[in-house]
């Protein structure tokens, strides 16, 4: 029953596995929130083309019953991973310098999901420099707003504590900033093929 994902997940998808989620958690004495990074913040916030097969979150304090509850909306949808959500991106989360500046994209009884700003997810990205991370640079950097490369390699550099940006990953910034520009100029006076289109948030 309910949606079948075989390439990856929408908003859509999102939005359906959300409210099946919040239902299995019945009502719980303390409701709680939820940062979304990677893929799943990109989808939900500014590109709904962007499928990913999992939610990241970086959150504290979650309820145990919120992992098994997650398994059992996974149990019976075709082409939804047993841990959809997951909180493994706690592993690479950044400095207490620079903030998430989250975005509510979704509100339940349970939980409050929100977004992170784009130029956080920027700041795990560069990092991790894996091939879909480099796919999603033009998104990123279209909802970032940085006025120069110079102001985006400070916001890397002190996202992570200061420390000297990997050669690699200054490489993916400079490339990405590059072709960022030629993007820009290219459909100056217009909207960007890849500018934020903010989907409502979904309450209940």
């Amino acid at each position: 029953m309910g949606l079948t994902s075989k390439e990856g997940l929408t908003p859509d998808h999102f939005i359906e596995l959300f409210d099946a989620l919040d239902s299995e958690l019945g009502v719980l004495d303390e409701p709680f929130d939820l940062l979304v990074v990677g893929g799943a913040a990109i989808s939900l916030q500014w590109n709904p083309g962007r499928l990913t097969s999992d939610v990241d979150v970086v959150s504290e304090g979650l309820p145990p019953e919120l992992w098994e509850a997650v398994a059992r909306v996974a149990a019976d949808r075709e082409g939804v991973e047993a841990n959809w959500l997951n909180d493994a991106a706690k592993i690479g989360t950044l400095s207490d310098q620079v903030g998430a500046d989250p975005t509510p994209v979704y509100a339940g009884r349970n939980f409050t999901i929100h977004g992170a700003s784009a130029r956080y997810v920027i700041a795990m990205k560069v990092v991790a420099g894996r091939p879909i991370d480099l796919a999603d640079m033009p998104s990123l950097l279209a909802a970032a707003d940085f006025e120069s490369i110079d102001e985006l390699l400070d916001w890397v550099a002190r996202a992570h504590s200061h420390h000297q940006i990997p050669v690699a990953s200054r490489y993916i910034i400079e490339e990405a900033w590059g072709a960022h520009l030629q993007t820009r100029d290219r459909n100056s006076g217009g909207l960007l093929p890849d500018q934020p289109r903010k989907r409502p948030v979904k309450e209940l």
